[in-house]
């Protein structure tokens, strides 16, 4: 479903530097092929940092399509992993994010929740390209590499501004004003708007991302000729 970005190294340059060297550090000491860490604000998750497009695009397809690993995690406050035949679990579970995680070639995806004192801040995605669960060493590095980073993140957005730019870093901006120019032009509310432009995304199969850009660029040409 979304493929508009090609595939690059992964890098610990971009507005989460602290955040990026603990997941990079977690790539390697396990299998996992990337890694995404976002923050939820009520049911919406904006990306922190991801080691790659591949993680980049996981994550935005669970924001467009509200189903998968990472906000089920997030929901229900446990890790949501899966050790045997993980692939036939998502397809169960949520088909449709199954289906496009499986048209960029990942197979297995887990997610871990980030908490301070009971309270959920966040989710760490990891995603495997072959169809096999994690191993129970690297559950356990995925789970200490979570409660680390609870810490790393929260000093990552205190001392970087939200619109930061940067690879993957927070990556979502756009959708928010996007929002709020569609509900100024079409006369409804944000959450009506946002749900419209994640419905355009499904319907065009592009990244909300993208799309959003596109909105932003016609409202700036229109109100500057």
């Amino acid at each position: 479903m979304l493929n508009d970005i090609p595939r690059s190294p992964p890098h610990r340059h971009g507005p989460a530097p602290r955040t990026a060297d603990v997941v990079l550090d977690l790539l390697g000491q396990t299998a996992v092929d990337g890694a995404a860490v976002s923050v939820f604000a009520g049911t919406a998750g904006d990306l922190v940092y991801a080691t790659d497009d591949i993680a980049a695009q996981i994550d935005e397809l669970q924001f467009v399509l509200g189903e998968g690993p990472t906000v089920e995690c997030f929901r229900r406050l446990r890790p949501e992993v899966h050790h045997d035949d993980a692939s036939d679990h998502g397809a169960d579970e949520w088909p449709t994010f199954a289906a496009d995680a499986s048209a960029l070639e990942v197979r297995s995806v887990h997610a871990f929740p980030l908490v301070i004192d009971s309270v959920p801040l966040g989710v760490l995605t990891v995603y495997i390209k072959n169809s096999r669960g994690l191993t129970p060493e690297e559950e356990r590095i995925c789970v200490r590499c979570a409660r680390s980073l609870v810490s790393y993140v929260l000093t990552d957005l205190t001392r970087t501004p939200y619109l930061a730019t940067g690879p993957y870093g927070f990556s979502r901006a756009d959708v928010h004003i996007a929002s709020g120019i569609l509900a100024a032009r079409h006369t409804m509310t944000i959450d009506q708007a946002l749900r419209s432009l994640q419905s355009d995304a499904r319907a065009q199969h592009r990244r909300i991302t993208v799309l959003a850009r596109d909105v932003i660029a016609d409202h700036t040409e229109t109100n500057t000729t």
